[in-house]
């Protein structure tokens, strides 16, 4: 049986490079390259992996959205990425965490889909995956010690 400390590493280790290269993708299409198959391929992931931060932001939040339902299952990554607005001075009190997080997905599906996204929200979304790239890639450096008894677990 794998150990659940391995498996939050290797969660960790997946959505640091997925961050990463999600980054890298956007800075590569506001220098001018065009977005090949593999690139549509990361992007359209990144979307995917925002859609769970929205179910752990529709939890926390108490709120519904059409297409989406509230879960726990992406909390940690959902906290991670509070963490990233904060790191970029994006928090604000009488903000819906949700709505931003489901407007930086739908950026990134019009991204994929090969339709227009203006050059300033493409800036914001490659600081935004940046800097949450940075908070996974720190969960992965910090000692065991440090990480113990972090684990969320869901309520019964």
């Amino acid at each position: 049986m794998t150990s659940p400390a391995l498996l939050d590493l290797s969660q960790a280790s997946a959505n640091a490079m997925l961050t990463a290269r999600t980054s890298k993708v956007i800075s590569g299409f506001i220098r001018g390259h065009a977005l090949d198959q593999r690139s549509q391929v990361v992007v359209t992931r990144a979307a995917e992996f925002l859609a769970g931060i929205v179910q752990g932001s529709l939890l926390v939040e108490g709120k519904q959205h059409v297409g989406f339902a509230p879960s726990h299952e992406n909390l940690r990554e959902y906290d991670r990425a509070l963490s990233a607005l904060q790191a970029l001075n994006l928090v604000s009190q009488d903000a819906s965490f949700a709505d931003l997080f489901m407007s930086y997905r739908e950026r990134l599906l019009r991204l994929a889909g090969g339709q227009a996204v203006d050059e300033e929200e493409l800036k914001s979304l490659r600081q935004f995956f940046s800097a949450l790239s940075s908070f996974f890639d720190s969960d992965l450096t910090r000692p065991p010690s440090e990480r113990r008894g972090e684990r969320v677990t869901p309520e019964r």
